[in-house]
C-alpha cells in the first residue's frame, strides 16, 4: 500500500512540474537565468536586412538641392532614381562619426552613398567643398556611387576623406577638381569615368586606385601621393594620356597582383630626370605581371586651360 501511495505521489509531482514548465513558457520567462543574462550583456541584433540603413541614415528620396555651409553628421542615401544637385560655393562638413551600415563599401566616418544621381557643379570662383571637421587624412568616408550613372563633379575640393570618390558599377565625370590630402582620391571598380584637369596631390595612398571598367583619364596632375595610379587588374581598356605623373613617393604607376595585361600609357609627363623604369611597377617587378608601355613620352610638363586656377583652388 505504501509503495502504492509512493507512486501516485511521483506521477503527480511529474505532471505538476509539466504544468508549471509549460507556465513559465507560456508567459515569457526562462527557466536559465544565466542564458538570458548572457543574451542581454550586449545589444540585440538588429532585425533590419543587407538592403537596409540603421536610423542614423538621411534618406533622399526626390530630388533635392543643397546649398551653404553643411554638417553633415550621418550616412545620406540618394534613392534610385533620385538627383542630388550641390550648388556651387557649398561647402560640406563631415563630422567623422564611425556610423556603419550593412553594405562593407558604405561608410565608415560618414559620406554620401548615391544610388540615383549626384550633380555637383562649382565655378571658378565657387568651388563646391567636400571636407572633414578634423583636418587630418581619412577623417570621413567617401562618395559613394553605386550602380549610379551620368554623376558630375566639377570645380570641387575633396580633402580628408578616405576615399574621396568610390564607385561600383556606375558612371561620372570628374573635372577640375582638386583631391588633396585624402587617403586615396578616386578608387574606381568597373566603372565608367571620365577624369580630366584635375590635380591629385599628397593623398596618403593612391590618387587614383581601379580595377576594370574604361576610364578616360587625361589632362591631369597626379604628384606628391604615395602611388601615383594604381591599376588592380584589367587596366587595358582604359586610357591613360597627356598627364603629369611624376614625383610620387613609391611609384607614378602600379600593377597589381593580378594585373595580367599589358597596358599602353605613352605620352605622359613623367618627370624630367626621373627613372621611369624604378617608378613603374610592372612585369620587370614581379613575372607575374603585364608590363607598362610607357614610350613614347612627354618631354615636358603639360598645361592645360585653368591648370593653375585647380592647384591654387585651396
Amino acid at each position: 500500500m505504501a509503495r502504492r501511495y509512493y507512486h501516485v505521489i511521483m506521477i503527480n509531482r511529474k505532471w505538476v512540474l509539466f504544468y508549471i514548465f509549460v507556465y513559465f513558457i507560456c508567459s515569457g520567462h526562462s527557466f536559465w537565468p544565466y542564458q538570458k543574462q548572457k543574451e542581454n550583456s550586449s545589444p540585440q541584433k538588429s532585425s533590419s536586412g543587407p538592403d537596409e540603413f540603421p536610423k542614423e541614415t538621411i534618406i533622399i528620396s526626390e530630388d533635392t538641392t543643397w546649398s551653404g555651409k553643411l554638417e553633415i553628421r550621418q550616412v545620406v542615401l540618394i534613392k534610385k532614381g533620385v538627383s542630388l544637385t550641390i550648388a556651387p560655393g557649398t561647402e560640406l562638413i563631415f563630422s567623422g562619426a564611425k556610423i556603419k551600415t550593412e553594405d562593407v563599401h558604405t561608410i565608415q566616418g560618414g559620406g554620401i552613398k548615391v544610388e540615383g544621381k549626384i550633380i555637383a557643379a562649382g565655378t571658378k570662383d565657387k568651388p563646391i567643398i567636400f571636407t572633414g571637421k578634423e583636418k587630418y587624412r581619412g577623417w570621413w568616408g567617401n562618395i559613394y556611387l553605386t550602380y549610379s550613372q551620368d554623376n558630375i563633379f566639377t570645380y570641387c575640393i575633396f580633402e580628408y576623406a578616405n576615399y574621396a570618390i568610390h564607385s561600383h558599377f556606375s558612371s561620372l565625370t570628374v573635372s577640375h577638381s582638386l583631391f588633396e590630402n585624402n587617403y586615396e582620391g578616386c578608387r574606381l571598380g568597373y566603372s565608367q569615368a571620365l577624369i580630366e584637369n584635375c590635380v591629385f596631390r599628397l593623398n596618403e595612398s593612391r590618387g587614383i586606385n581601379f580595377r576594370a571598367g574604361k576610364n578616360n583619364i587625361r589632362n591631369n596632375s597626379i604628384v606628391g601621393n604615395r602611388v601615383g595610379i594604381f591599376i588592380y587588374e584589367k587596366g587595358n581598356q582604359s586610357d591613360i594620356v597627356l598627364n603629369n605623373i611624376f614625383n610620387n613617393a613609391e611609384y607614378n604607376l602600379q600593377l597589381g597582383d593580378f594585373h595580367r595585361e599589358d597596358v599602353k600609357v605613352s605620352k605622359n609627363f613623367w618627370g624630367k630626370k626621373a627613372d621611369h623604369d624604378k617608378m613603374i611597377h610592372d612585369n620587370k617587378d614581379d613575372n607575374n605581371l603585364g608590363k607598362v608601355e610607357y614610350l613614347p613620352v612627354i618631354e615636358e610638363e603639360i598645361h592645360w586651360k585653368d591648370d593653375t586656377i585647380v592647384k591654387n583652388l585651396r
